[in-house]
């Protein structure tokens, strides 16, 4: 487990950590290595569980799990769980964007001012004339060699239509409220799923 991830198990009356956890984003299920036999035995007890993952300062998510069955000779327990935020939004995930966004910037940091926009959109101060969004990315690209600049500003603004197109008018159907609220989320998500690819290959 990176060691820049951290992930709380909790429920009402308590809390534990595990040794190791791997989620599966395509079927929604996971396992865990508890740290002993004992810590395995009460999780699968109480079965229903929310976590709180966290990816350094940068993001944080909840989902809720479900234990299913524990190994039969090892302190394994398998999963099913279920995300806190739209599952939709997974579907628009792009490997590659994300890869070149996370190598040059922050993910967090560009996706707060993407909402930042969005607030300014609707009290009326940012409008086709305006030139906000120009600078901005001017400024977030400022220091990026020359050689990279051109790709990761493709990259930068297919980061911000689909965030703004499919995941706040598709998915959020225009709650900015709900997605300021989940924004930490989305950010957490897509770095785990980067994260995830990354050791596939």
């Amino acid at each position: 487990m990176n060691n820049r991830y951290v992930h709380i198990l909790y429920n009402d009356d308590y809390f534990m950590t595990p040794n190791k956890i791997h989620f599966n984003h395509r079927v929604k299920s996971g396992y865990l290595t508890a740290w002993s036999t004992v810590r395995a035995s009460e999780m699968l007890d109480i079965k229903y569980w929310n976590c709180l993952s966290a990816y350094a300062l940068e993001s944080s998510m909840r989902r809720k799990i479900i234990f299913q069955r524990k190994h039969s000779n090892r302190n394994l327990l398998y999963f099913k769980y279920e995300l806190e935020i739209p599952e939709l939004i997974e579907a628009y995930y792009d490997k590659e964007m994300i890869k070149e966004l996370v190598s040059y910037l922050s993910l967090r940091q560009v996706t707060e001012d993407i909402v930042k926009f969005l607030e300014s959109y609707e009290i009326g101060e940012l409008s086709a004339e305006n030139t906000m969004l120009e600078n901005w990315l001017s400024n977030t690209l400022k220091g990026i060699p020359l050689k990279d600049k051109e790709r990761l500003e493709h990259f930068v603004l297919k980061y911000v239509e689909i965030f703004i197109t499919k995941i706040f008018w598709g998915v959020y159907k225009g709650d900015l409220e709900r997605l300021r609220w989940d924004s930490g989320s989305i950010v957490y998500l897509y770095t785990e799923m980067f994260g995830a690819n990354q050791k596939e290959n």
